[in-house]
């Protein structure tokens, strides 16, 4: 006479309700994140006959989703593995492609930078980006890492004419400089150890905001190279997502103008937004590289230098854009300053 239950394997095949209600939830929730993430990569805003309350709330949800893409995939993982435990197939099955494609890139981005011979001081140009944070009183840091690593071109962010007036004080001997300082948060000034070619340009924003992003031209081993100080608006608001969108599409405009010139230019700054979102399209599809991208190691986060978000994965919304005819062959992330920022490195030499 057997002593096996005739009920047992029925029991353990008949989920409870519970467990049928987490593995709906579970599904749905794979479904909404392909909808984001085809939100992410698919759509683009088009300022450039004004943006509708409904097509800037889609712009800054793009914005969110491709900013904080690497810690949604964080917690795909933890429901993934929920759904193995509760052998929620269907769920398991649909969310690891998606899994691919939002931690793949990240992933991507320890793997060692191609090997490149860094050239001599003589044939490379070194650029430093630093926002300073508008409301620091402190330079030490930040002056600390320009002696330390020597760049040949900074571009400061948030400069306020007391900021203007230590950092010219501290470098003036070593740098020339050209400003447009403000009261408020969007100053901005380049310093240069090599000689400026032209006078600077202060590109203004077509909506008339006081916005200066600061264009210089600096004479490298005779050959002219602009470098473009560039400070996006933050997202936090309609006004700003819009702005963002509106402000990075007239730079697009503006290097299209600059074009003919033949004139390599690296346009770098703080730009509120990760390289893969919309507000940097217009970079993308004109031939222009990342440095960090092409020749860093690591997701390079660059805001905030502390606090919770600053831990991996991280936020990268610094960056310094090449165009064609330079080559990036060397890229890092400098240490924390008094600012909410860390300063970013990039070394480029001549295609």
């Amino acid at each position: 006479m057997s002593s096996d239950d005739p009920h047992a394997n029925t029991d353990a095949a008949c989920p409870t309700p519970l467990a049928r209600a987490v593995r709906r939830l579970a599904f749905g929730g794979v479904v909404v994140g392909y909808l984001g993430f085809g939100l992410v990569t698919l759509y683009r805003a088009d300022p450039s006959d004004g943006m509708g309350g409904g097509e800037t709330l889609l712009a800054w949800l793009s914005l969110l989703g491709t900013t904080f893409l690497p810690h949604a995939s964080v917690g795909l993982v933890v429901g993934l593995v929920v759904c193995a435990l509760l052998r929620a197939r269907a769920a398991l099955l649909a969310g690891v492609p998606l899994l691919a494609m939002s931690a793949g890139p990240w992933l991507v981005s320890f793997a060692p930078a191609p090997a490149a011979e860094v050239a001599s001081a003589d044939g490379s140009i070194l650029v430093m980006s630093a926002n300073l944070l508008g409301t620091s009183r402190s330079d030490e840091e930040v002056l600390a890492q320009i002696d330390a690593h020597e760049p040949d071109v900074i571009v400061f962010q948030e400069v306020r004419p007391g900021s203007l007036a230590r950092l010219t004080s501290a470098l003036g001997d070593r740098y020339g400089s050209a400003g447009a300082p403000r009261e408020h948060l969007f100053g901005a000034a380049t310093f240069s150890r090599l000689p400026f070619s032209r006078e600077a340009e202060v590109v203004m924003p077509g909506d008339g905001s006081d916005l200066p992003q600061l264009m210089s031209w600096v004479d490298w081993g005779g050959q002219e190279l602009c470098v473009w100080n560039i400070h996006l608006h933050s997202p936090v608001g309609r006004s700003q997502v819009a702005g963002q969108a509106r402000l990075s599409w007239e730079m697009g405009h503006t290097l299209d103008s600059r074009a003919a010139e033949g004139v390599p230019t690296i346009v770098a700054g703080d730009f509120n937004s990760p390289w893969r979102a919309m507000p940097l399209d217009v970079l993308r599809e004109r031939g222009y590289r990342e440095a960090h991208r092409v020749a860093g190691t690591g997701p390079g986060a660059t805001w905030p230098a502390r606090g919770l978000l600053s831990l991996p994965p991280g936020i990268r919304i610094d960056h310094a854009a090449f165009s064609p005819g330079l080559v990036c062959v060397e890229a890092w992330v400098g240490e924390a300053t008094s600012s909410d920022h860390r300063p970013i490195f990039a070394r480029f030499v001549r295609e």
